[in-house]
C-alpha cells in the first residue's frame, strides 16, 4: 500500500520557518502513528471503504 502525504505552504509567507519546518519533518510521522492507533480501535475492525484497495 503507497500512501502520500502533501503540504503546501510558502515558506515566506506569515508562517515562521520553524513551524513549517517542523510539519515537514515531523508532521506526517505524527499523523501516521495517530491514523494507525485510530485504525487499531475494534469499531474500525472488518471495515471495507469503496476507496480503499489493497
Amino acid at each position: 500500500m503507497t500512501v502520500e502525504y502533501t503540504i503546501h505552504v510558502d515558506p515566506a509567507g506569515s508562517l515562521p520557518s520553524w513551524l513549517v519546518n517542523m510539519f515537514a519533518t515531523e508532521g506526517p510521522m505524527k499523523i501516521f502513528k495517530g491514523i494507525r492507533s485510530q485504525l487499531q480501535k475494534p469499531v474500525y475492525r472488518n471495515t471495507e471503504l469503496a476507496f480503499v484497495v489493497n
